[in-house]
């Protein structure tokens, strides 16, 4: 199990929760979106870990579906 420190919130929490946005850079799922970030900005493979709950909750699963096809 690998901790990092979400870079928004500052919370420490394993990787599996955590959404890798650069090089060294993570932070939680909603912390990502609330924060301004895209995810037109992510690799696939990224945009793959996302939650369905997150995504359904603010709409954006249809978008998501599309930059994953």
């Amino acid at each position: 199990m690998t901790h990092r420190q979400c870079r928004i919130c500052r919370e420490s929490a394993d990787t599996a929760f955590l959404v890798k946005y650069s090089t060294r850079h993570y932070a939680h799922f909603p912390c990502y979106l609330d924060s301004g970030h895209r995810l037109n900005d992510l690799p696939a493979w990224q945009i793959r870990r996302f939650p369905y709950q997150i995504l359904h909750v603010r709409d954006l699963l249809q978008h998501a579906s599309k930059l994953t096809a």
